[in-house]
């Protein structure tokens, strides 16, 4: 991927190229005229020279910074970060360990972009409300801020859409490997998978709620659109709800896995348990 925003290299040499030319050529028009250059004009195309250049210094910072963070987004969103090379039996714990806190880590996220993206409706909502004795034209810059903040919520999960499919499958895959490959010969054993199964029952039960809470966010912004306050607003919410379905589907796999991976353990006990009853 290249993290140089389009035109950055560009401007930097840019910037760059007029800082020394300029002085250069002028410079170059005294040397040859032979001319005795004053020491007032000395001194401005010195302090010239220095300004050209810090500017010139400062656009090639502000570009490596923003391809800096274009990085470290695009480190934090990608799903590269899921091996796509099926575990081994050490790997099942570990992996599907850090699977799920990237999984809930990512989930929060998008949860505080949901928050903020309330707030800043609740505040167009309030300046809608101030505007209606203004013009239409005062109006429709507010709902083009409206529409602004909703694509800017719809871009931050599209971004970790594909990573949350990839750590979603990593999750079952490692715990579906990790129930098949534990023997429960023991009393403490079998206690151990039950502790497990109780931790894959409230996963399940915490996806349920937030699948539900999802759909009726989504089913909100889809009534939104249907409204058509503007053309950027219905625009936006058609992004955001598509950004949203993504979501459904996503947790709908989670649950269904959560679901089959507790009764693929339940099974296992349920055998454990059996073969430590028999004299």
């Amino acid at each position: 991927m290249d993290y140089w925003e389009p035109g950055a290299a560009r401007r930097i040499v840019v910037c760059a190229s007029l800082a020394s030319a300029s002085i250069a050529l002028l410079l170059a028009a005294f040397q040859v005229q032979e001319w005795t250059m004053p020491k007032l004009l000395a001194v401005i195309l010195i302090v010239l020279l220095i300004v050209m250049l810090l500017v010139a210094v400062l656009v090639i910072v502000y570009e490596v910074v923003r391809a800096v963070r274009r990085y470290l987004k695009h480190r934090e969103t990608s799903a590269s970060w899921v091996s796509s090379e099926k575990p081994g039996l050490l790997d099942y714990e570990a992996d599907g360990t850090a699977a799920s806190e990237r999984f809930t880590e990512q989930l929060e996220k998008l949860s505080r972009a949901t928050q903020q993206l309330g707030e800043k409706l609740d505040g167009h909502t309030e300046a809608f409300e101030r505007s209606k004795g203004k013009g239409a034209k005062a109006r429709q810059k507010r709902a083009n801020r409206s529409a602004k903040d909703i694509d800017k919520s719809a871009v931050v999960i599209e971004e970790r859409l594909e990573l949350l499919q990839a750590l979603v499958k990593d999750i079952v895959r490692n715990a579906d490997g990790l129930i098949a490959s534990i023997d429960l010969d023991t009393e403490e054993d079998i206690d151990g998978a039950k502790a497990f199964r109780e931790v894959l029952e409230q996963t399940h039960q915490a996806t349920a709620e937030t699948l539900e809470s999802i759909r009726g966010y989504r089913e909100t912004v889809k009534e939104q659109e249907r409204m058509n306050l503007s053309r950027t607003i219905r625009i936006a919410d058609g992004r955001l709800a598509r950004a949203l379905e993504g979501v459904e589907k996503m947790l709908r796999k989670h649950h269904s896995g959560s679901v089959q991976l507790v009764r693929s353990l339940d099974r296992k006990i349920a055998e454990a348990e059996r073969q430590a009853a028999r004299p």
